[in-house]
């Protein structure tokens, strides 16, 4: 049933990325760079808080594009299973790198995600799948107003995999990882009319440890995105640079 359930999940996200593509009117072009922190904190046995911050420019010009902060509660389930609530703060630049405004509208994302890993001989599969309320702050002429607003909801499946490349030959641990993921992102709600596809990122890169608690990471993604509109998309190429942190604050390791 595992097997099944992310081959139709690697399948569909492919394929929506694909058929749309072809369909897409209009396309924009943008380069973008993401520069990344993300935490994982183990409290307990079964407890842990995963937290991430992430900024994010274009770079052709250089303008800012969005700031993520972003933090959720994690339970162990067992069996490789995962589950845990989340919010997320999302500051919004104008989409547009050449826009005149410098308005930040912010929004709120809470969430709920389940995630499941995998360990083979020769690599780790990982599945997310996950799905958030979006809320965005008031705008009125071009200003922020007073209040939150709801706008929809998103449906996110990610499916990736980890493949040691190199490994250290005392330890056996591995010293290079190419991670390889595709994540799909759906809209549903009664505001979304054209645009029920919300994007596809496909993304590739290395990860190498910078010590027991450390590891730095470098990648590329393709990012494509229906607008509103329906007709219209945004393909963005992103230079990923990311530093993953582990903390353990367990006193009794043992639970």
């Amino acid at each position: 049933m595992l097997r099944v359930s992310w081959l139709l999940g690697v399948f569909f996200a492919l394929f929506s990325a694909y058929d749309l593509s072809g369909q897409a009117k209009s396309k924009r072009h943008e380069t973008l760079g993401w520069f990344a922190y993300l935490n994982t904190c183990r409290i307990s046995e079964h407890w842990s808080v995963v937290s991430d911050a992430q900024n994010r420019v274009f770079l052709d010009p250089l303008r800012q594009h969005q700031f993520v902060v972003r933090s959720k509660v994690q339970r162990t389930l067992g069996s490789g299973w995962e589950t845990g609530p989340g919010m997320c703060l999302f500051l919004q630049s104008p989409q547009d790198p050449n826009s005149p405004s410098r308005l930040v509208v912010p929004e709120l994302r809470p969430f709920l995600d389940v995630v499941n890993k995998q360990t083979t001989r020769k690599l780790m599969i990982e599945q997310q799948y996950r799905i958030e309320a979006r809320w965005f702050h008031r705008v009125e002429n071009n200003e922020l107003a007073s209040g939150y607003v709801f706008g929809n909801f998103r449906i996110r499946y990610r499916f990736g995999v980890r493949i040691p490349m190199l490994k250290d030959p005392t330890s056996g641990t591995a010293r290079l990882l190419l991670r390889l993921n595709d994540e799909v992102h759906v809209n549903a709600g009664s505001n979304i009319v054209r645009n029920s596809f919300d994007q596809n990122r496909l993304y590739g890169g290395l990860q190498t440890p910078l010590g027991p608690d450390w590891a730095l990471e470098l990648g590329a993604m393709h990012w494509f995105q229906q607008r509103p509109s329906g007709d219209d998309y945004w393909e963005r190429t992103v230079f990923r640079l990311g530093v993953e942190h582990r903390l353990d604050l367990r006193n009794n390791k043992d639970g």
